[in-house]
């Protein structure tokens, strides 16, 4: 009996070690970004937080109130598994899509991620070729989204606050 109690206690140990190493490898991998100029990992969820509030904005027209408690853990899961480019472009399919399941859930954070796969779409279905013609340039290639659908959704008030997101990032 005590030799299973022991083996327990171990194997609890050996479980806590391994999570504190991931965590540990998060930070220095956290840190490297860092030292090499790159965003932190507040910064992209911040970036997909504005990303997903304007578009749902777009279709709601009202902000979108975040869970941030509930949100951010599977935000930073999707972006180690999917990466920022394919969840934005992920979030682009989710919230356009009409189907009256989505549409009656107000396209919530909590329905996308659960049906994450429903909405891939090929990285060639977003022209990342066409060049930026917005005066003045918009400092980025999700910047430039941003302010297109704005434009699309003929709402003054959000292009006016795109363009000037736009100026204070470039």
């Amino acid at each position: 009996m005590a030799k299973d109690a022991e083996l327990t206690t171990l194997r609890n140990l050996h479980e806590k070690l391994a999570e504190l190493r991931q965590h540990e490898q998060e930070i220095l991998d956290e840190m490297g970004r860092l030292l090499n100029g790159e965003l932190g990992i507040g910064a992209i969820l911040r970036r997909l937080e504005e990303h997903y509030s304007m578009l749902w904005s777009v279709r709601y027209s009202q902000p979108y109130v975040w869970a941030f408690a509930k949100d951010r853990p599977h935000l930073k899961r999707l972006i180690k598994s999917l990466g920022v480019e394919q969840l934005e472009l992920r979030m682009g399919s989710y919230l356009k899509n009409p189907d009256p399941f989505y549409v009656k859930a107000k396209h919530s954070f909590a329905v996308f991620v659960a049906s994450i796969n429903t909405h891939a779409v090929a990285e060639s279905s977003r022209q990342r070729d066409e060049p930026c013609q917005h005066e003045p340039r918009c400092p980025g290639t999700w910047q430039h989204y941003r302010l297109l659908e704005a434009e699309a959704s003929g709402d003054e008030a959000l292009i006016a606050t795109c363009r000037k997101y736009n100026t204070v990032q470039a």
